[in-house]
């Protein structure tokens, strides 16, 4: 599951090999509250009549509702069924862990950087296919964050793109 502020999007993924096991689906996410969050996340776990391990990756939007150290708490108290099998992490960390362990990173030696953009930007730094501890270049970002702050402000842009 990939869980953002506006939505949630998920997919049944084989991972031996990171296929698809079937058609993924978005569940909106309604409103920005803790039961908006839940509201979604049922929508997906019914559709799929899931009760296995699942993989959730979250913004930093939704750690702060949540609760920086209780989000993988609350998430997985969001679904019963999966006790005991709820894993969450960062977006960027989602991305670079599938990048350097199912893609092209893999079969990468030496230094790999992985880079997410989006509304933030994020960076993980692997060596010889280990994560490298505390090597963020989230501190290189303020910057394209306070702008980009600026510029929602003035042109009164929310982060979705128009009709």
């Amino acid at each position: 599951m990939e869980l953002r502020i506006h939505s949630l999007k998920a997919a049944p993924i084989d991972t031996a090999n990171a296929e698809f096991q079937r058609p993924g689906v978005t569940a909106k996410v309604e409103n920005m509250t803790e039961e908006g969050v839940k509201e979604a996340i049922d929508k997906v776990v019914n559709h799929f009549q899931w009760k296995g391990p699942v993989g959730i990756s979250v913004t930093r939007a939704i750690m702060r509702l949540l609760g920086n150290q209780a989000t993988p708490k609350v998430l997985e108290a969001m679904m019963p069924q999966s006790k005991g099998k709820v894993a969450t992490m960062i977006h960027t960390e989602a991305a670079a862990y599938a990048e350097m362990y199912f893609g092209p990173g893999r079969d990468a030696e030496g230094v790999v950087v992985v880079c997410t953009i989006g509304k933030g930007m994020g960076t993980v730094t692997y060596n010889n296919g280990q994560k490298v501890r505390n090597s963020t270049l989230t501190h290189l970002t303020w910057t394209y964050e306070r702008e980009l702050s600026k510029l929602q402000k003035e042109w009164g842009w929310d982060g979705v793109a128009p009709e």
